[in-house]
């Protein structure tokens, strides 16, 4: 069983690799924003005709963010120019895909679903963000699918964002128990960094969330918000030169569900709404 507010540090918790210790680090507050990268990019995504959202227009149209992405380019069964579907180590028959079944605003958002681990992720290149690739905020809309599976005994350990480099970090991480709680946490693949949450946290639910995240490489550090609230508990700020959270300047955006331990269901859920800018978005 995983502790309470700890990371997944069972073994085997990740499936694909032996656990190690968690370190939480030194719990900090702000990480100041600090060089922006070239905003070259930012309209790539933008569909002017795209519906109106309302809910007030968390959508890409009029926006000037760094990178934003609202899946409204794409038909559904396909993904957004750019993006491609990106390795796993079990494959299946499912891939992520644009569809018009479940969205947050316009249209048409990203799905995941497939009950195997391993499985796997739509990516993109984000390496025309420049500095801002190690130096962000982000945000994203998830949704997960009721009835959504809880395992019997154990846990499940989730990502549904990271970023990718060198290593990978898993910025928008959940690890669910066997009375429905999850918690989140930062992870990297051996498990060896670096915060999780308690088990206070239940957005497997079928509403739409909004998780935020901060990242800056120059200082190896995070911040995590849920629904505008930060998780305080697993925020970090260990310094430049420590090399526990593996950040650098990543060069993919990773996502889309993907399982550690195989559920005896998929578990479906859907992306909208991703955003990164060199200052806080936000959730509206």
């Amino acid at each position: 069983m995983v502790p309470l507010g700890v990371g997944c540090v069972v073994a085997g918790c990740n499936g694909d690799v032996s656990s190690g210790g968690v370190d939480a680090g030194v719990i900090s507050d702000a990480a100041t924003p600090t060089d922006a990268g070239s905003r070259e990019d930012a309209g790539s995504m933008v569909d002017a005709s795209r519906p109106d959202a309302g809910g007030g227009g968390v959508g890409c149209e009029g926006r000037d963010y760094l990178f934003c992405e609202d899946f409204e380019s794409a038909a559904p069964g396909s993904l957004p120019e750019g993006w491609t579907v990106g390795g796993g180590w079990q494959l299946g028959d499912s891939v992520p895909e644009v569809t018009s079944e479940s969205v947050h605003t316009g249209a048409r958002a990203l799905r995941s679903s497939i009950a195997i681990s391993g499985q796997r992720r739509a990516e993109r290149s984000i390496e025309s963000l420049g500095d801002a690739r190690g130096v962000h905020w982000g945000r994203v809309f998830y949704r997960v699918q009721t009835p959504a599976f809880v395992p019997s005994g154990g846990v499940v350990h989730n990502t549904l964002l990271a970023l990718l480099g060198a290593d990978e970090a898993r910025v928008v991480d959940t690890v669910i128990r066997n009375d429905g709680a999850h918690q989140f946490l930062y992870n990297v693949p051996d498990d060896s960094c670096c915060a999780g949450s308690s088990y206070d946290h239940r957005t497997y639910d079928g509403d739409w969330h909004c998780a935020e995240w901060r990242v800056d490489r120059t200082t190896q550090s995070y911040r995590f918000f849920i629904d505008g609230d930060e998780v305080d508990d697993i925020a970090f700020d260990h310094g430049a030169g420590d090399t526990r959270a593996r950040m650098d300047a990543f060069s993919r955006i990773a996502l889309g569900w993907r399982n550690y331990q195989t559920p005896d269901t998929p578990y479906t859920s859907y992306f909208d709404d991703l955003a990164i800018d060199d200052e806080r978005i936000g959730c509206e």
